[in-house]
């Protein structure tokens, strides 16, 4: 869901407490504990939920740079990726994820059989320029282990109809035959 949702969520929470605030505080000047526990449970509740909706939209907008070389989650992630089981040439060596509010990247990089590569290749992925390539997966967003901007050789490969998690998506591929050196990443945002 989107950042402005949850906002307007935690407002609907908010203007929900304020009638049970209200209680709360003629409870307290009439001295009723009745109208004190009526009034301040639920609204302590609204606020409650409030607090960590909040919470929530703010870890989700400055969501950190997550990265691993966990071959377990590698292939997990290449696994929901590709959405086919890699074969026993398949070497995982690196991952990062970057998410910041609606936006998101995912990076792998892995060694692969040509075979493996042309089956990732097949999901419609056409052939680019380099410069094309890193405008899109470089940067400073990028890891530190990604290719460098003066990488000689490999092909470089695009999908701009990519599926993913957010409503619009790209991938972008390098293949480098002597090695079976595959970096992918992909970005979406909503």
């Amino acid at each position: 869901m989107s950042t402005i949702f949850w906002l307007f969520a935690v407002c609907v929470l908010g203007v929900l407490s304020t009638p049970f605030i209200v209680i709360f505080i003629i409870g307290i000047r009439k001295r009723s504990r009745v109208m004190k526990w009526l009034g301040g449970i639920p609204a302590a509740g609204f606020l409650s939920l409030a607090g960590l909706v909040l919470i929530a939209v703010f870890i989700g907008m400055v969501h950190p740079f997550w990265e691993t070389t966990s071959s377990k989650k590698i292939h997990e992630s290449f696994v929901s990726t590709f959405n086919f089981q890699p074969g026993s040439d398949f070497v995982p060596l690196h991952q990062g994820v970057l998410g910041v509010n609606d936006a998101g990247r995912l990076y792998l990089q892995f060694q692969a059989s040509p075979a493996t590569f042309e089956k990732i290749q097949a999901m419609k992925f056409e052939p680019i320029k380099q410069w094309e390539f890193f405008e899109f997966t470089g940067g400073p967003n990028a890891p530190t282990w990604w290719l460098p901007t003066n990488q000689i050789g490999g092909v470089y490969y695009q999908n701009s109809e990519w599926k993913g998690p957010y409503n619009g998506n790209r991938a972008h591929i390098f293949y480098l035959a002597e090695s079976n050196m595959v970096c992918f990443c992909t970005k979406g945002s909503d």
